[in-house]
């Protein structure tokens, strides 16, 4: 079985450009990092002096164009050969731009429910000093509303029709239902939290 590439593993890509041929090293993250698409194009910038947004990076024949996605997801193991092109990135299709940008939209809301926690958990620990500004049923009633909302968020991404043939919104959607996921899951640890807090008060 292949193994993803991690940041605390020292790996070599081989890098085609023109006649050209560079062997590098991509550079050591903590061993609970995988690399991305975006340090490889931080090589190729230093060792072939051709700008990021420069750069088409093609491997197997298919050009790569997400930055934030993982080399393990685009096929690109240890000792893997990409090549470089010099020129603009092909453009998005239309399809592909209005999905990016729904995901996007997606993002923003998931943020400012983060926020939401952030405050919802500074309520809680007034509670527990006995600074009480809100009771703990508004509370409880606050972080209902917010899982509430977190589901529609992952319902409405579960319900866009994302074909094999666009990586980019595919590897954003994984990231953010994971992100949302996590969010999640503090949302029930705060309500877990408030209910041990009323039980024991």
């Amino acid at each position: 079985m292949a193994e993803e590439i991690h940041g605390g593993e020292h790996k070599n890509i081989l890098i085609k450009y023109g006649p050209e041929e560079h062997r590098v090293i991509l550079p050591q993250k903590s061993s609970s990092q995988p690399h991305l698409l975006s340090d490889l194009a931080l090589l190729i910038e230093k060792v072939c002096c051709i700008p990021t947004d420069s750069q088409r990076i093609i491997f197997k024949g298919k050009s790569l164009l997400d930055l934030d996605a993982t080399l393990f997801s685009y096929g690109i193991r240890n000792n893997s050969r990409v090549m470089v092109i010099m020129g603009s990135k092909p453009s998005k299709s239309p399809v592909e731009a209005s999905t990016l940008e729904r995901l996007k939209t997606v993002h923003v809301k998931s943020e400012a429910l983060a926020e939401d926690l952030n405050e919802i958990e500074q309520k809680i620990a007034n509670v527990q000093r006995g600074l009480v500004a809100e009771g703990p049923d508004t509370i409880k009633r606050m972080l209902l509303g917010n899982a509430d909302a977190y589901m529609k968020l992952l319902e409405s991404m579960d319900a866009l029709d994302i074909p094999s043939s666009m990586p980019e919104p595919k590897s954003k959607r994984k990231e953010l239902v994971n992100k949302i996921q996590s969010y999640l899951d503090r949302n029930d640890n705060l309500k877990m939290q408030l209910e041990i807090l009323v039980e024991n008060s």
